[in-house]
């Protein structure tokens, strides 16, 4: 039986990772910071440890007698006041973690970056694994931090790091009490997005991407990194897919205006994929909200 720890337990992704690696049996040590809301792992009986990742004391302890690492901590914000915060989280916390695991000579740590470090994908196409970041330019500070997290983390492999990165697309299901990733469903339900730009991108059932952090840990090759997608939606299809789900009357909102009607040949070539008829489109929302959003499809291809 292993003893893995879990950064960022109280997360989204953490969370399941955590159930996961439970019922598979492993020794789990949730690393949990002191003031988080643990909401998502409150029924898990399971050891915790405080941890801040930034703190290297404090990682240095968490990591006595672990074997595996499943790096899920970090902070996901499009707002731009959260710039510093997300590089002292994201890309030094990331590092700090990482060259602790190198000290206690883990086995192998899955280290969770994001597919924002991935492209963007140029027009009419879809990114994989080997296309080089080029999104610096977009100012994203959350996105251009995940990417020198992940540069960070893959520099202290180069040391002799047994990492194995996962990239995993916009997740959505139960459990996201931190509406890290479903905020974007639950603005759009509440009439607060009113329009939107051009644009797709890749949906997968938190589940899936639990477990492709699993599979990983089982089959992935050190060095290398792995998408985590199901779906390619753009924005056009994804908010036509939600729209009837929402009670739109006082929002203030044209929900036909905002979502439209379908997708357009023209989106279908954006996402790169050949989106189904509409009403074979997914049918729910998302976390508290409602249930999963389902079908989502193959989740990861990682070869034996």
């Amino acid at each position: 039986m292993a003893s893995v720890l879990v950064t960022g337990a109280t997360g989204f992704i953490g969370s399941h990772v955590a159930r996961l690696l439970a019922d598979r049996g492993d020794e789990v040590v949730l690393a949990v910071e002191g003031d988080s809301n643990d909401a998502a792992i409150e029924d898990l009986d399971l050891k915790r440890v405080k941890c801040d990742v930034r703190d290297r004391r404090a990682v240095r302890r968490a990591l006595k007698g672990v074997e595996r690492v499943f790096h899920c901590a970090g902070i996901t914000s499009v707002r731009p006041e959260d710039g510093d915060r997300l590089f002292d989280v994201n890309v030094l916390g990331t590092k700090l973690v990482m060259e602790e695991c190198l000290r206690a000579e883990v086995e192998r740590v899955v280290y969770t970056s994001s597919a924002a470090v991935v492209g963007p994908a140029e027009d009419g196409k879809t990114a994989d694994e080997t296309q080089l970041f080029s999104g610096g330019e977009l100012g994203i500070p959350y996105v251009s931090s995940v990417h020198e997290a992940e540069v960070e983390a893959m520099r202290v492999a180069a040391r002799g790091l047994p990492l194995v990165c996962v990239n995993p697309g916009v997740c959505f299901g139960a459990g996201d009490h931190l509406l890290s990733s479903t905020r974007l469903v639950r603005s759009f339900l509440l009439g607060r997005i009113p329009v939107y730009t051009d644009g797709a991108i890749s949906v997968v059932d938190v589940r899936d991407a639990a477990e492709g952090h699993l599979l990983a840990d089982r089959r992935g090759q050190v060095g290398e990194r792995y998408i985590l997608g199901g779906r390619n939606f753009t924005f056009e299809r994804l908010f036509a897919d939600l729209r009837p789900l929402g009670d739109f009357e006082g929002l203030g909102v044209d929900a036909q205006h905002v979502a439209g009607e379908g997708p357009s040949d023209g989106a279908n070539r954006t996402a790169g994929v050949e989106c189904p008829p509409a009403d074979e489109a997914p049918h729910s929302v998302v976390s508290r909200l409602q249930e999963q959003l389902i079908p989502l499809g193959p989740a990861v291809s990682i070869k034996p």
